[in-house]
């Protein structure tokens, strides 16, 4: 489908009345479900927070972010595309995205090399995000300790 504004037809144009809704309703609106607590705490660790809305077709909290003051984006850096390679480059994770807009935007987890303004990359990571050599990304550290711990993974 081209459009999703249906899904928004199919809604009342006036709130709903938490009130009047069962008990049982009531008491799992704004709520997370246990096994997404974690990735819930990650989200506020790197600067997104709940502003009392919920989800449309669910009633789990809608946790929200200026873009701007998301931790991730904030330490972010856009680097070139010097080289790629097969070889590993580190023991340290980033997140790696293009710069691409919308629905080409791609973002992934891999060891990269930094080497001033130059970032070296996997061919895997290149391809995943369909890039290539002199294209910039843009990375940012990954905090995985607290993302392993908060996920239990």
């Amino acid at each position: 489908l081209q459009s999703k504004s249906f899904i928004e037809d199919l809604f009342p144009k006036t709130p709903l009345l938490v009130d009047l809704l069962p008990n049982e309703a009531k008491e799992v609106i704004g709520k997370v479900h246990p096994n997404t607590i974690g990735a819930r705490r990650i989200l506020e660790k790197e600067g997104f927070s709940y502003k009392n809305r919920v989800g449309i077709l669910e009633p789990g909290p809608l946790l929200e972010a200026h873009t701007k003051e998301i931790r991730v984006y904030k330490e972010s850096r856009v680097l070139k595309v010097s080289n790629l390679t097969n070889e590993k480059l580190s023991d340290e994770y980033f997140l790696v995205a293009n710069t691409k807009k919308n629905e080409e935007f791609k973002v992934v987890l891999s060891n990269i090399k930094i080497d001033e303004n130059e970032v070296l990359i996997s061919e895997e990571c290149a391809k995943n995000l369909n890039i290539s050599i002199h294209d910039e990304v843009r990375i940012s550290a990954l905090r995985s300790t607290d993302a392993v711990n908060e996920l239990e993974l």
